[in-house]
């Protein structure tokens, strides 16, 4: 993988991610994979990814994928079960192409070669990890309909509960709305944040 570098511009250089330019004594962050242009981004877009700096096509989609993933909001279950069908489906694909290329090398070189064996153990960690969002997104979308059932109503008899043993004797409903709505909101950031942790746990590309 190509090493990243902050340096001073010599000269100017267009950013490959916002396309600004880059001016003579203005910082830079610079990489340069081999036989490949240079990869140059200015400050405010920061250092080039993982799946910019590999020369591989396989790594590089998977680590894209990892990018998507990590990128994804952790406030809303919604946005995480999405990310991991997207994810689970991209992961799909890029397992059948790299299985196509092992077929193909399988039948050039019979009695194998080092590149297949690369390609298997791609195979083999990139499958490892589909099961894993597979579980993470099973998980959060079994979360996603508790956070979704998640009524104040249910809250009611908790809230006034809890409004008479801070000392209101007789709580107006407006006052037990108001608490069951913030023991309704508790309620689902804790499953929000449930959902987070099966997410987190399929977030890291293996390969």
């Amino acid at each position: 993988m190509a090493r990243v570098t902050r340096q001073k511009a010599r000269r100017k250089w267009g950013c490959g991610g916002c396309g600004r330019d880059i001016v003579k004594g203005e910082e830079y962050y610079k990489a340069r994979r081999r036989y490949a242009p240079m990869i140059v981004r200015c400050l405010d877009c920061g250092p080039p990814k993982a799946s910019e700096l590999t020369s591989s096509e396989t790594l590089s989609q998977a680590y894209a994928i990892a990018e998507a993933l990590d990128g994804t909001s952790r406030d809303s279950i919604e946005d995480m079960a999405a990310a991991l069908e997207d994810a689970y489906n991209e992961l799909d694909t890029l397992i059948d192409e790299v299985t196509e290329k092992k077929s193909n090398l399988e039948e050039a070189f019979p009695s194998g070669c080092p590149a297949m064996e690369i390609l298997e153990e791609y195979e083999t960690e990139l499958e490892g990890w589909r099961e894993e969002i597979d579980n993470a997104k099973n998980e959060v979308e079994s979360l996603q309909s508790d956070h979704d059932e998640v009524s104040e109503d249910d809250f009611a008899d908790d809230a006034e509960g809890e409004l008479k043993e801070e000392g209101v004797k007789e709580p107006s409903d407006d006052d037990i709305m108001d608490k069951a709505t913030d023991l309704a909101d508790d309620k689902r950031q804790e499953i929000t944040e449930e959902a987070a942790g099966h997410f987190d746990d399929a977030c890291n590309c293996p390969v």
